[in-house]
């Protein structure tokens, strides 16, 4: 064993650099080189602490200021030192760093915009107020952290445990009257909680996944959840004048202009989806099909880029309800053709939507295969989905799938 020691030791040799002496506190401790950049140096921005050339500030102090007791509660947690008013919850050092790394990395990744400073301090300031929110932002955390690992597996007890707790307060303070003042935080709450659900999948393989997994599963149980903040919208009015989420839609209408999909002239729409989804057969308010083809024809041939992904996601989940959501539950051919189109999409999109849409995606391509061999169309149609979820390497790049078919 030794032997086998010295002689990796030969192999893999430390390579030597020139030592900074001017370096950052932080640096030197981890034992790494230091850029010296001012005020701050890059390896502590990144790692998201407080350089500290000036001895005063403490080793590795987090850049969100918190003061702790001694026997490990945090009594009083500030997302910043001018922040406003402490939290009457209670701490654990634990909450505190899982709280700073969603603040600091995992909620970023969920909201567009979230990284300008006063909407992370608005949001994180609701979190530390309300446990519901606080339950539900350390389980994502939970999430992210199990998928930025090299083996994610399955669900931890840290991330079931903050999960069920939030749900369980949720619930309660749903079914108690609204103070207005918790309207910005339920909504925050209900935005999350369907990150959870995108995120948490327990299926290793389409074939436990939706639409095969279970064969009388009527949706896919995230569908399900986004039917309730449908209902929760009508609730708290997240784009009132002084809620704090309203800056997400203007965010929003700037990046993506809301376009309506469904004033599609029918001459630029493939013939093949006009015919197949009766476009200029049936009248518009009698079509289940009209709005949702038409989207999915606007998501597909708009320029492919990583960031629309959410916009993609939200976009057509808005169709997946009414009288296209119980064609959805069927498990329609026609409906779980433009289902598979939209997992196709969202392929490429963010760590909580990547997993959840390869799975789901294949397992609907597999289904129509299986059940619905004999509609020729749909199998044509049906091969660009699968070009990008069976066959699409991550490296590559984004492909025209309607090419393939069309």
């Amino acid at each position: 064993m030794q032997d086998i020691v010295m002689q990796g030791a030969n192999i893999r040799k430390r390579r030597t650099h020139k030592k900074s002496r001017a370096g950052c506190g932080n640096c030197k401790l981890r034992r790494v080189k230091c850029d010296e950049g001012k005020p701050e140096c890059n390896k502590c921005l990144g790692l998201g602490v407080c350089c500290n050339y000036d001895s005063t500030i403490p080793d590795l102090q987090p850049r969100y200021a918190m003061s702790q007791s001694l026997n490990g509660k945090v009594q009083s947690y500030n997302t910043w030192m001018h922040s406003g008013q402490a939290p009457t919850l209670e701490f654990t050092l634990k909450d505190v760093e899982s709280l700073e790394i969603f603040q600091i990395r995992t909620m970023i990744t969920l909201m567009p915009s979230m990284d300008r400073v006063d909407n992370n301090i608005q949001f994180h300031q609701l979190i530390l107020k309300h446990m519901f929110l606080r339950h539900v932002a350390q389980s994502v955390t939970f999430i992210h952290n199990r998928y930025l690992s090299s083996k994610p597996g399955r669900r931890t007890a840290e991330e079931i445990y903050h999960w069920t707790k939030g749900i369980s307060l949720f619930n309660q303070k749903l079914s108690s009257n609204i103070n207005p003042a918790d309207r910005d935080a339920i909504w925050g709450a209900a935005s999350v909680l369907i990150v959870i659900m995108m995120a948490s999948v327990e299926g290793s393989s389409p074939e436990e996944s939706w639409p095969l997994q279970g064969f009388m599963a009527a949706e896919p149980e995230w569908l399900t959840m986004s039917h309730g903040k449908h209902a929760i919208w009508s609730l708290v009015q997240p784009d009132r004048p002084d809620s704090i989420w309203r800056f997400l839609f203007e965010h929003m209408d700037k990046i993506f202009p809301v376009t309506s999909f469904a004033d599609t002239p029918l001459e630029e729409v493939w013939p093949v989806f006009i015919k197949l989804f009766e476009l200029d057969s049936r009248l518009r308010e009698d079509n289940a099909y009209y709005i949702p083809a038409l989207t999915i024809h606007g998501l597909i041939t708009a320029e492919p880029r990583p960031e629309r992904t959410r916009w993609v996601f939200f976009q057509f989940s808005e169709n997946i309800k009414g009288e296209f959501g119980r064609l959805v539950s069927k498990k329609d051919p026609r409906a779980l053709l433009l289902m598979a189109f939209w997992y196709s999409r969202l392929r490429k999109g963010d760590w909580w939507l990547r997993r959840r849409a390869l799975l789901e995606g294949q397992a609907t391509c597999l289904y129509l295969e299986r059940y619905h061999a004999y509609d020729k169309v749909i199998q044509q149609l049906l091969e660009g989905p699968k070009e990008i979820l069976f066959r699409y390497e991550d490296g590559e790049q984004d492909k025209d799938i309607f090419g393939l078919v069309i």
